[in-house]
């Protein structure tokens, strides 16, 4: 296996070779909220927000880019800083 410069940083036991899942993260994220929909999400700040509270965002936001003219195969730029709006902005 072919170990990559960074790898020298990590802890020891961190898996260098991951097996990674093929079901795409919005169906993961679905599933999350469909199971677990009141179980904390994201945490910023003193800001605690939900799977329910973030899938509601994002089909807001989803709504709105599809209201605005945005199609299927389109492609939209997100340009936030590392906040929970980008991660919904993610989702949607």
């Amino acid at each position: 296996m072919e170990t990559k410069p960074w790898q020298q940083y990590y802890d020891p036991g961190v898996n260098l070779s991951p097996a990674y899942t093929t079901i795409p993260l919005k169906e993961q994220f679905k599933a999350q909220v469909k199971k677990h929909p009141h179980r904390p999400y994201i945490y910023f700040k003193d800001q605690i927000i939900t799977y329910q509270e973030a899938n509601t965002a994002a089909c807001k936001l989803a709504n709105a880019l599809i209201n605005a003219g945005i199609r299927k195969g389109d492609r939209v730029a997100i340009t936030l800083p590392n906040m929970p709006e980008f991660v919904i902005a993610v989702q949607a």
